[in-house]
């Protein structure tokens, strides 16, 4: 049960993220990203296009339940 509650976690993050994007198709192939869970703690990996899309994703997964803290490894690959 334990796992799928972190799967669920982890795909509710990742569909929140995909859905947020205003990106064109062009621009969502170079924001790749990884979401893990792991005791109430997401870790986010990848790249997004700026910086405000890697705050974005904090809050995003600060939303959803059971997310206690959220580790940012995104890397912001142009905008500034």
């Amino acid at each position: 049960m334990r796992n799928i509650l972190l799967a669920a976690t982890a795909a509710i993050i990742a569909a929140s993220l995909a859905a947020c994007d205003s990106q064109g198709p062009v621009e969502q192939a170079a924001a790749k990203r990884d979401v893990a869970t792991a005791g109430g703690v997401v870790t986010l990996n990848g790249t997004v296009e700026f910086p405000a899309e890697k705050d974005r994703a904090v809050l995003l997964a600060l939303r959803v339940d059971g997310v206690r803290s959220v580790v940012n490894n995104l890397v912001v690959i142009r905008g500034s």
